[in-house]
């Protein structure tokens, strides 16, 4: 049995390191070594199907494995599980489209050759079999595959076609969209629905689906069946001004994902959204001089909903800080407060995502302690801000600062035992293993049943792990 957090290997595989060769036969029974696949680039991803930080991963890499595949992309699940009849269970569920070897079975542990300490563990390997990342998560895994290749980023994966008609869609005209599938699995399909949904959290206006063959299901979400013309899948919906996007799934008669989401701009305020995504480009590559050149215009447009005014204006308050005009963001944020805009908790909302993507940027760190100490200041004690500002820092490295805001957040009692998770990680960066191990258990105590208090859960037993080693 492996052990997965006991490499044998005398140390771990860092970028710039040649993979080492092995031979492994897959679950189907097919031989691969790594010579085998040289002049692809290859993911080797290391993961267990009990672990939720690994099947986390596993919806990104689907939709990079799609765009690139068919330019010399491949991926080698090595599964670490114990159960094998678990695993089985898992991947006839997920139906994964790369090939998995089950490393108990090989006659030499591909963990124990390449050193593994934890799952999800993505290695990316070049066309000469040399390790390029050896945390190729996220963001980093298609930057990394696009670098590799030589291609250029593709936003879509090449065996789907999404089309709009007529091309600048009004409010009731109809929207068509033609699904290619490209593997024989899917194209042999019984039956495809794509399940949509407004910016795929809110259920669809009734004008984009009464009377035609679309229901709405209990999570919400309008689930419409496509018609077979041909290998291709062919469904439609009508438009409606009250919304700006559709987000799309494709799915099987199963339930089972085929292809991740597409998005088509719809009328109403779609152009000003797209000024928006424009200008969030100048955001990350912290052009703050050029971002407010493009913004101000926005936060000034009477025709601009509030969400993204909320978008908008956070971002202002950002460049403002980096730039120290004060004047000019204390304006901002007043204009916030004014409308009700902090007392929301947008703000709030968007440093969380900043702070918890898969792959955070350094540049989002910044941006988001700006912002979130600039909440704080403006709403003192709000346990919500305090719980974001004490993320932040973590991320940062200021363990000390987040313990402290932290504890000030549980001062109220949490709805979900995930802030008591988050506690317990940042104590354990500090070495307070028993301080940590009682946040963790007034945690389990809390309870909370959705992803984000399963992964802040599986986040706070690693940095436990982590510490006792480190003793």
């Amino acid at each position: 049995m492996v052990h997965v957090f006991s490499p044998s290997a005398e140390a771990v595989l860092k970028s710039g390191d040649p993979a080492p060769e092995f031979e492994a036969v897959s679950l189907n029974g097919d031989s691969f070594t790594l010579t085998g696949l040289r002049g692809k680039v290859v993911l080797l991803y290391f993961w267990a199907s009990w672990s939720n930080l690994s099947n986390r991963e596993l919806p990104n890499t689907k939709v990079v494995y799609g765009k690139y595949h068919g330019d010399g992309f491949a991926v080698i699940g090595i599964s670490l599980d114990y159960d094998r009849q678990a695993l089985s269970g898992f991947l006839e569920a997920e139906r994964l489209p790369w090939p998995q070897i089950y490393d108990n079975d090989q006659r030499v542990s591909l963990a124990e050759s390449y050193g593994i300490e934890f799952v999800p563990t993505l290695l990316l390997i070049d066309r000469e079999g040399v390790v390029r990342d050896a945390e190729a998560r996220g963001d980093r895994l298609e930057d990394g595959v696009v670098r590799l290749l030589h291609v250029s980023k593709r936003r879509y994966a090449p065996n789907a076609m999404f089309a709009t008609s007529p091309e600048a869609p009004q409010s009731g005209d109809t929207v068509t969209v033609t699904y290619r599938p490209e593997s024989t699995e899917h194209r042999e399909a019984g039956q495809v629905f794509m399940t949509w949904g407004v910016n795929w959290w809110s259920t669809p206006p009734p004008a984009l689906w009464e009377g035609t063959r679309t229901t709405v299901g209990d999570d919400g979400l309008a689930q419409t069946p496509m018609s077979r013309e041909g290998e291709a899948w062919v469904g439609s919906f009508r438009t409606d001004e009250a919304v700006s996007s559709i987000d799309i799934r494709f799915r099987d008669n199963y339930g089972r994902e085929l292809d991740r989401y597409f998005e088509v701009a719809l009328p109403g305020d779609a152009q000003l959204r797209n000024r928006y995504r424009a200008a969030y480009l100048l955001f990350d590559q912290g052009k703050y001089e050029r971002l407010i050149e493009a913004l101000q215009p926005l936060a000034g447009n009477p025709a601009i909903d509030r969400r993204l005014l909320a978008a908008v204006l956070s971002d202002l308050v950002v460049a403002y800080d980096s730039l120290n005009r004060t004047e000019q963001k204390q304006a901002a944020l007043a204009r916030l407060d004014s409308l009700g805009l902090i007392g929301e908790g947008w703000q709030n909302k968007f440093v969380w995502q900043l702070v918890t993507r898969r792959t955070v940027r350094p540049g989002h760190l910044a941006a988001g302690e700006i912002l979130i100490r600039n909440l704080c200041e403006a709403v003192p004690g709000r346990p919500a801000f305090l719980d974001t500002y004490a993320w932040t820092l973590y991320h940062l490295g200021r363990y000390s600062e987040a313990v402290e805001l932290q504890a000030k957040a549980l001062e109220t009692p949490p709805a979900s035992g995930d802030f008591y998770f988050r506690y317990g990680a940042m104590l354990a960066r500090l070495g307070k293993l028993k301080e940590a191990r009682e946040a963790m258990a007034k945690g389990q105590d809390v309870g909370g049943r959705d992803s984000k208090y399963y992964f802040f859960q599986e986040l706070a037993e690693q940095a436990l792990a982590e510490a006792y080693e480190k003793r």
